[in-house]
């Protein structure tokens, strides 16, 4: 079965995100994915989220992230990282970060990428036949099943958002989601991750960073964002 227009139709959703997140790709080594330990951090220590320099989307989702983190009383520093978009789990695994904002399909392909093809097979092909919506919750939740899977113990996540994003990326759902090292984060900080990505929709995302990319600015956008949202 012919999925290549399919696929180009699920890719063009996340394209009007065109200042990009993060996206990763399938020549990461995964015998590098065991990070370096480190301990719940106290709540007085920063915790560091990863952030590529380049890519606004990215600095808009990671600092909806911060933001949210902040109101809550655990105080986070974004820190530039120029090679992100080729190695998204390096700051992870050196220690230098603590959260990673990323997307289901992108990062199941650079830890798994045999699971990704087949999955993403499948996905299109289910998508052609009209077995399955694009916005399928079910396809969601299998791809990020897969990806908790295919992490490494010291690797964990928190709950996906229904916005996504990755652009260019494989044709799997590429939901929004943070990456962070076990076990710096602890159930209220995971639980305060799950409201994050609970607050944002895809329409949200493009919005922001639209406004982003007109002003010059995505700080004081993103409180106002949250703000809204009762965050």
């Amino acid at each position: 079965m012919r999925t290549t227009g399919v696929k180009k139709a699920l890719l063009g959703l996340v394209a009007v995100l065109g200042s990009g997140l993060l996206v990763a790709c399938g020549s990461v080594d995964p015998n590098r994915f065991e990070p370096h330990p480190r301990q719940v951090a106290e709540q007085k220590e920063n915790l560091y989220i990863a952030v590529d320099p380049d890519y606004l989307g990215h600095n808009v989702i990671s600092e909806l992230y911060k933001t949210v983190l902040g109101n809550r009383g655990r105080f986070a520093v974004i820190r530039h990282e120029d090679n992100l978009i080729a190695d998204p789990f390096d700051p992870l695994n050196e220690g230098t970060s603590d959260l990673v904002i990323g997307c289901t399909g992108a990062l199941l392909e650079v830890v798994n990428p045999v699971l990704a093809g087949e999955l993403e097979e499948e996905y299109l092909a289910a998508v052609e036949a009209g077995e399955t919506d694009i916005n399928s919750g079910e396809w969601r939740d299998r791809t990020f099943d897969a990806l908790i899977g295919s992490l490494p113990s010291r690797l964990d996540t928190a709950d996906p958002s229904n916005a996504q994003g990755c652009p260019g990326a494989n044709g799997l759902p590429q939901n929004i989601v943070p990456i962070y090292r076990n076990p710096t984060f602890s159930r209220a900080d995971r639980e305060i991750l799950n409201w994050a990505s609970g607050a944002i929709t895809t329409s949200e995302l493009q919005e922001l960073i639209e406004e982003a990319k007109e002003l010059g600015r995505s700080r004081e956008l993103v409180k106002e964002f949250v703000a809204s949202k009762g965050g």
